[in-house]
């Protein structure tokens, strides 16, 4: 059991962390980011997201498709996947949470 323990660890290290990590460093270079951790001003930050969750959703497409060698459609992707995916990531970026009551802001 230990071992499935550590497993997991390592994938979630592969999966997850590595391509965060390098595509905050690739968008430093491309000039997004001022530093891994900090947004440059003046571009919005719906770009910066679009390009580091569109990663880790290439990263989930990939392991599916390759490694549980399943279908798109058994995680919910019928028809044409970039559809699916651009009209869902166009209502995450629409959503804008109300300023809570009470702030002082």
């Amino acid at each position: 059991m230990a071992s499935l323990g550590r497993a997991g660890a390592f994938l979630g290290l592969v999966l997850i962390a590595a391509p965060t990590a390098g595509m905050s460093l690739v968008l430093v270079h491309v000039g997004f980011l001022l530093a891994p951790d900090e947004i440059r001003s003046g571009w919005p930050v719906h770009r910066v997201s679009a390009v580091a969750f569109g990663s880790l959703g290439l990263v989930i497409l990939a392991w599916v498709r390759l490694v549980e060698r399943r279908s798109l459609a058994t995680i919910g992707l019928t028809g044409l996947p970039a559809t699916d995916f651009l009209r869902g990531h166009l209502v995450g970026l629409a959503w804008r949470p109300r300023p809570s009551r009470g702030s002082g802001s």
